[in-house]
């Protein structure tokens, strides 16, 4: 379940074993006023020439998305994009609900970890049944804290739905709505807040930490309001369980934008 923490310090518990590569990726971050300038010159591309920007949701694959487990395209969104056309995509939705871990590890680490197994192995098998497996440019994975702030600069571009597949399946969601531009948090008021149709909820990240700086392991999430569980607080050393069951997970992963092109013109 959600939990809350106070201060302390953090103690020993290295996270860098969390921390991907990503020394290559460009520091380009999400700009909603993309492309909006200066396009009253531009000529319709072709699919073949077609050029996609940070920002884009692009779909492909296939996964469970009602309630009673009827699948629909998923869609992706492009957090960014380096030379030879490879990209960083993230699920625009919430899609599962994975336990990081089954049981309590204290020498855990992402790469050991019971949901990188499962998205590497049941996810990836049920999303990507019909899509060779040389198209992709990793293996699936979550954003650490670090590429969070890195990618969303906004609290509000954090804000993510769960689809009906993950919220009956657990996912803990909250209605957000404003009234007089207090941010109101109620589970049983309806509302919309953000332009979101449907529940916002909070969603894993790889990033593990001690529970109070100095406590047992914990997995570090983002709030539904979008908000890096403690990062505004004195201690930010917050997160949910290891065997939590109701924060949900966007899955992260690189493909080449070309390979994509090819394959949704086929």
């Amino acid at each position: 379940g959600l939990i809350m923490f106070f201060i302390g310090r953090s103690t020993g518990f290295k996270t860098s074993q969390n921390v991907l590569n990503t020394s290559s990726l460009t520091s380009s971050t999400i700009n909603k006023e993309s492309g909006k300038k200066g396009t009253e010159n531009l000529v319709a591309a072709t699919p073949q020439e077609k050029e996609y920007e940070v920002g884009d949701i692009i779909p492909f694959g296939r996964y469970p998305y009602y309630a009673n487990g009827a699948e629909r395209e998923i869609e992706w969104q492009i957090l960014d994009k380096y030379a030879g056309g490879t990209a960083v995509i993230i699920s625009k939705d919430i899609l599962e609900v994975f336990k990081y871990n089954e049981k309590y590890d204290e020498n855990l680490t992402w790469e050991t970890s019971d949901i990188n197994k499962k998205l590497n192995n049941e996810f990836r098998k049920k999303a990507f049944a019909k899509i060779p497996k040389d198209f992709f440019q990793s293996d699936i994975y979550m954003l650490s804290e670090e590429e969070v702030r890195k990618f969303f600069k906004g609290k509000q571009e954090r804000i993510a739905k769960a689809t009906p597949y993950a919220e009956k399946k657990g996912t803990t969601t909250i209605k957000w709505y404003k009234d007089n531009e207090r941010e109101i948090y109620d589970n049983n008021v309806k509302g919309k807040w953000a332009g979101l149709d449907d529940f916002a909820a909070g969603w894993k990240l790889r990033t593990l930490t001690n529970e109070g700086g100095k406590g047992k392991i914990i997995v570090k999430m983002v709030n539904p309001d979008g908000e890096i569980r403690g990062e505004n607080s004195t201690n930010p050393h917050q997160g949910t369980n290891l065997n939590s069951d109701d924060i949900g997970v966007r899955p992260v992963l690189k493909i080449n934008l070309k390979e994509y092109q090819k394959l949704k013109n086929k």
